[in-house]
C-alpha cells in the first residue's frame, strides 16, 4: 500500500517572522495565509 504525501498545517505556509515588525503584525500575516488557504483560522 503506498502511502500519500499530503501537505498539512505550515508545511505550506510561510511562517518565517520578518523581525523588523512587532509579533501582532506577523500573527496577523500568519492568520491571513491560514484564512486564505484554508478559510478559517485556528485558535
Amino acid at each position: 500500500m503506498e502511502e500519500e504525501d499530503d501537505l498539512i498545517g505550515l508545511d505550506i505556509i510561510d511562517n518565517e517572522p520578518d523581525y523588523s515588525k512587532s509579533i501582532e503584525e506577523n500573527n496577523k500575516k500568519l492568520a491571513d495565509q491560514y484564512l486564505e488557504k484554508y478559510g478559517e483560522v485556528p485558535e
